[in-house]
């Protein structure tokens, strides 16, 4: 198995071994910057998943805020191992677009331990959000996955090139209980592919 079949597979953050290769790569150009700026924080941020895109990534999947295992692995990855995780890994990989176009990260980036989402977390969401995009110069667009993340809306600049779409969240209840909504965020996500111009069924 090479690498890039590593970066693939389902809940493949459960091993501690591909959890610090994954350290390893933080330093890598299309990552480093986006770590330089949020770990120097004095938040309980996770890291990104350098087998995302980085600052080279033109789609961002923004969600709420990270959950309970980033807490053992240290990152927010569709590698995670959680439903919510997995749910995401399938379908981007489905609606065929390459990990390399994508980042994902979520509306209140640090760790809440299952508080609710203050006025003073959106306050500051937004600053670690308008940095974000500054560092992410290719961005064309962004996905909102549920409620929350669909407050970041109002902070997205108005401009031709940048795109905004919203769906509900891919997390587990919300897809047992609402199984529509697994339809909604593929199609969105067929949208986003059909924005950026990618082929269909494109998997790598």
């Amino acid at each position: 198995m090479n690498d890039c079949d590593k970066c693939n597979q389902p809940y493949a953050l459960l091993k501690e071994e591909e959890q610090r290769r994954r350290l390893e790569m933080l330093n890598h150009p299309h990552i480093s910057p986006l770590e330089s700026y949020f770990q120097n924080l004095d938040r309980d941020i996770p890291h990104f998943d350098p087998c995302d895109g980085g600052i080279n990534a033109r789609l961002l999947l923004l969600l709420q805020d990270p959950g309970p295992k980033v807490r053992t692995t240290g990152f927010i990855s569709r590698n995670n191992p959680d439903l919510t995780a997995l749910n995401v890994l399938n379908l981007i990989s489905n609606a065929g677009i390459p990990r390399r176009e994508t980042l994902l990260w979520n509306f209140v980036p640090w760790h809440l331990d299952g508080k609710a989402i203050r006025k003073s977390h959106e306050t500051e969401a937004e600053i670690l959000f308008r940095a974000l995009l500054r560092l992410c110069p290719n961005l064309r667009v962004i996905l909102l996955f549920g409620f929350e993340a669909q407050k970041a809306r109002l902070w997205v600049p108005t401009q031709p090139r940048m795109h905004t779409l919203a769906s509900g969240h891919p997390g587990e209840r919300n897809m047992r209980s609402r199984t529509w909504e697994w339809m909604e965020i593929f199609e969105r996500l067929i949208e986003a592919r059909d924005l950026l111009n990618l082929p269909e069924n494109r998997n790598d």
